[in-house]
């Protein structure tokens, strides 16, 4: 999991702030900024001392970052791999939420090899919907809001998703959100085949 984090990170601010930027980045993380392979694994520092740097050079909190991460993953990539993998979950936001905590298994699917640390789903008696993600990967939950706020774009559903309790150095953490409006905008549609040829 931290390879796939470390390459989303590099994406994102290559796309985001340029090649010069994550040089920079990578250097004051000690990193080789040439190198960052999906498939390999990492020491479980090599992400803390990403985010470090990244947060050291772009002046932005760490938190900050994930988040920015999670929107690109979904809205940025030139792709859309991960859009589509996760429009495919459901055709409502709602479910495309219920059925988040699948979403460790599906991945294993694909790659056996890659640890996604657990999400738990659960609704409360208001209406709310909390996501409980487990250890396993620095700022995973910080990645996971600003991924869920871009899926509700994505659907046209207006959300806030609130972070609650401190932040982990382990990525374990708990985000509660509240649909306030499932409709609020166009949904941008999905097809499966969608970029393909």
């Amino acid at each position: 999991m931290q390879a796939l984090v470390n390459r989303a990170i590099r994406e994102f601010i290559c796309a985001t702030y340029g090649a010069t930027a994550w040089r920079d980045v990578a250097r004051e993380a000690g990193h080789d900024p040439a190198k960052y392979d999906a498939m390999l694994v990492y020491e479980p520092d090599c992400v803390k001392e990403l985010l470090a740097a990244a947060s050291s050079v772009l002046g932005k909190p760490e938190q900050v970052i994930l988040e920015d991460v999670g929107t690109f993953l979904v809205s940025g990539t030139a792709s859309g791999v991960a859009r589509r993998l996760l429009r495919f979950t459901g055709p409502t936001f709602l479910e495309f939420l219920l059925s988040l905590d699948e979403l460790p298994e599906r991945v294993r699917l694909a790659l056996p090899e890659l640890e996604v640390p657990p999400i738990e789903v659960m609704q409360t008696d208001d209406g709310q919907i909390g996501l409980h993600c487990g250890a396993g990967c620095p700022g995973v939950t910080d990645l996971l809001a600003g991924l869920v706020r871009a899926m509700a774009d994505d659907y046209g559903a207006l959300v806030t998703v609130e972070r609650v309790g401190p932040f982990r150095t382990d990525g374990s953490g708990q985000l509660l959100l509240s649909l306030h409006d499932p409709s609020f905008s166009q949904d941008r549609g999905f097809k499966l085949a969608e970029g393909f040829s």
